[in-house]
């Protein structure tokens, strides 16, 4: 276990002023993403997007929603389903709730998670970069996506 990777997310926790025990809901996510059956949306993948949100520079953006949104994007992962990003982001909705966060936030990371269905060209800000960060491994040089992918 990163105990780096567990700081930040307890530090994500206490940051937007959720209630409860965040070491439950990291230990959740972190099961979920160890998932045998699981190939691209590993940990590995979640851990890239953290890196690649901290390589964006506008001051705009709702980087704690862009966190937790990332944190959960693919949390639920069944290959015969069609619903992934609807199931991840009514987990997220349910935590953040029992969290007691406020209605906002839950709403704008539920937004950011089903931007990632990649249905439609987002235009909002925050979910261009959700977008972008989930797709940025295919953007790499071939020998960085190759060891990506191993």
């Amino acid at each position: 276990m990163s105990s780096a990777r567990e700081g930040a997310w307890l530090a994500l926790w206490k940051r937007i002023g959720a209630r409860g025990d965040a070491g439950a809901v990291y230990r959740d996510l972190i099961a979920r993403y160890a998932e045998a059956e699981r190939a691209y949306h590993t940990l590995a993948h979640i851990e890239n997007c953290l890196g690649e949100l901290s390589c964006v520079p506008d001051a705009a953006l709702d980087r704690d929603a862009l966190r937790f949104a990332l944190w959960f994007h693919d949390a639920i992962y069944d290959t015969q389903a069609h619903d992934n990003e609807e199931r991840s982001a009514a987990l997220a909705a349910q935590v953040a709730g029992a969290a007691k966060l406020a209605a906002p936030f839950g709403e704008r990371v539920t937004g950011l998670i089903m931007a990632t269905k990649h249905a439609a060209s987002p235009a909002a800000l925050n979910d261009q970069v959700m977008v972008d960060i989930d797709l940025a491994i295919l953007g790499k040089v071939q020998s960085e996506f190759d060891e990506y992918e191993r």
